[in-house]
C-alpha cells in the first residue's frame, strides 16, 4: 500500500507596506548617489544656446566639397581641416581631442609598369574623438588604398587618409554641421530637426525665441521715428518794414547789452594768454620765449604740457595737444 503525501504550496511572501517600499527606494537612491560620486555618470550635454542653435542649423553649402565616385557619380564630403575648424568654433580650443587608437596595414601589392615599380598599400585606422565639454566619446574606423612608386610615401598617404576619414566619421555623430546631412544625397538642410532630451530641447527653444527677439540696441535702432512736428511758418516782413530782429528800439527804450564776441578757435590754436598786448594770432608765441608760452598754456589748459611747434607741412586736425 502506497501512501501519497499532499503537495505543499510555497508560502507567499508578505506584501510590502508603503513604508517598506519607501525605505527600499531611499536605499536605491543613496546607492546610486554613491556610485555617481565615485565613478561618475552620464549627464546630458551642457551646451549653450549658441552651441545648440549652431548644431541645429543648416550646413553652409560653401563648406561642401565634391569628388567623383564609382560609376562617375558625384560624392559630397567635408574636408578634415574644415571639420577641425568647426569643432574649434563650436566647442573652443582644447575642448576636444582626437586619438589614433590603432591602425593596420591590410595589404601591400607591388608590380612593374614599363620597367617602373608600382606599389599599392591598404591601411585601416581606428580613431576616437572626445568632446571634453560633454565627456562624450565617439569611435569609428576607416580604410584607404593608395598607389604610387615609393612604398614609404604611399603607406604614409594611405594611413593619413584612413585616419582623416575615421575622424570625420566620428564627428558625424554631432549632426548636420559635421556632414550628417550629406548622407541624404548631399543635402545641406538640417537632418536632426528635433531634440527630445529635456535640457537640450529647452536650450534650443529659448535660443530660437531669443534669436527672434532682437537685443535692446537693435530694437532701438528698428523703432519707428517720432512724427515730425509741423514748423510754424515764418512771417515775412512787409515791404518797408524791418525784420523783428533788426528793428530799432523805440525812443526811450534801452538797447540790449551786446555780448562780447566768442573766440571759437581751438584752445590749442587760440591766444596763449588773454589780455597780453603781445598775444595776437596764436601761431607766434608772445614775448618771453617758450617759458611764457608754457606758463600761459599751463594756465589755460591745465595740462602742464608745452604745445609742439606746427610746421608748414602739418595741418590741424581738431585734436588737442594734450591728446597726442
Amino acid at each position: 500500500m502506497t501512501t501519497t503525501t499532499p503537495e505543499t504550496k510555497p508560502a507567499r511572501a508578505p506584501r510590502k507596506t508603503a513604508a517598506q517600499k519607501a525605505a527600499e527606494q531611499a536605499e536605491v537612491e543613496q546607492l546610486t548617489a554613491e556610485l555617481i560620486e565615485v565613478w561618475g555618470a552620464y549627464r546630458p550635454a551642457e551646451f549653450s544656446e549658441d552651441q545648440m542653435l549652431q548644431l541645429m542649423s543648416d550646413l553652409n553649402p560653401a563648406r561642401v566639397s565634391q569628388r567623383t565616385g564609382g560609376g562617375g557619380s558625384k560624392l559630397s564630403y567635408l574636408e578634415a581641416h574644415d571639420v577641425k575648424a568647426t569643432l574649434i568654433r563650436i566647442f573652443g580650443f582644447a575642448n576636444f581631442s582626437s586619438e589614433l587608437v590603432s591602425y593596420k596595414v591590410e595589404n601591400v601589392r607591388q608590380w612593374e609598369v614599363n620597367n617602373k615599380a608600382k606599389v599599392q598599400v591598404t591601411v585601416s585606422a581606428h580613431v576616437k574623438l572626445t568632446i571634453h565639454q560633454t565627456g562624450a566619446v565617439y569611435s569609428e574606423a576607416a580604410a584607404s588604398s593608395q598607389t604610387g612608386s615609393d612604398v614609404g610615401e604611399v603607406m604614409d598617404f594611405a594611413l593619413k587618409t584612413a585616419e582623416s576619414d575615421a575622424f570625420k566619421r566620428c564627428a558625424v555623430f554631432l549632426g548636420t554641421q559635421f556632414g550628417a546631412s550629406l548622407y541624404a544625397q548631399g543635402a545641406t538642410a538640417d537632418q536632426v530637426r528635433v531634440v527630445l532630451e529635456a535640457a537640450q530641447a529647452k536650450l534650443l527653444s529659448e535660443g530660437r525665441k531669443n534669436r527672434a527677439t532682437p537685443p535692446p540696441q537693435q530694437q532701438l535702432a528698428q523703432a519707428p521715428l517720432p512724427p515730425e512736428q509741423p514748423q510754424e511758418p515764418q512771417q515775412q516782413p512787409q515791404q518797408g518794414q524791418r525784420p523783428p530782429q533788426q528793428q530799432r528800439p523805440q525812443q526811450g527804450q534801452q538797447r540790449p547789452p551786446q555780448q562780447p564776441p566768442v573766440d571759437d578757435r581751438p584752445m590749442a590754436m587760440a591766444d596763449y594768454s588773454q589780455g597780453d598786448p603781445n598775444a595776437h594770432d596764436g601761431l607766434t608765441p608772445p614775448q618771453g620765449g617758450m617759458g611764457a608760452v608754457a606758463g600761459a598754456f599751463n594756465h589755460s589748459r591745465g595740462t602742464g604740457a608745452v604745445p609742439p611747434p606746427i610746421s608748414d607741412a602739418e595741418h590741424y586736425t581738431g585734436e588737442t595737444y594734450g591728446d597726442r
